[in-house]
């Protein structure tokens, strides 16, 4: 049973009391990377930027899933995590635009719908 299978390996009980509060059920890229996307999203030219942003993102979003195998579902992994990263790293500006057009930001819209708004986007004169 799997009472006596914990039984006989005691330090897996240890090993699940101190890794309880550590368990993570979503990927985030780190800090220190998205720093250098919102300097990039940042700049007058951002349009000029997409093309790096984007790559970038993708990158990022294939090294936080490098332990998925190829298929389906590191696919659909990385591409929401590559569009939770855009919306984090949107400016206020274009964040309020993306919302106006894509809907609330909370529910994370399709990385191209994001993509597509942020290319899109005309400031105000």
């Amino acid at each position: 049973t799997f009472k006596q299978y914990m039984d006989e390996n005691s330090g897996l009980r240890t090993m699940i009391e101190e890794g309880r509060g550590k368990l993570e059920w979503e990927r985030k890229i780190p800090d220190e990377n998205l720093s250098e996307l919102k300097d990039l999203l940042s700049a007058a030219d951002f349009k000029a930027n997409m093309p790096k942003i984007i790559k970038r993102i993708y990158e990022l979003s294939w090294d936080m899933f490098g332990d998925l195998p190829r298929g389906h579902h590191k696919n659909n992994s990385m591409h929401k995590l590559a569009s939770k990263t855009m919306i984090e790293i949107l400016p206020d500006n274009l964040a309020a635009h993306v919302e106006k057009k894509c809907g609330a930001l909370a529910s994370t819209p399709d990385f191209f719908d994001v993509i597509g708004q942020v290319s899109w986007y005309e400031a105000e004169a």
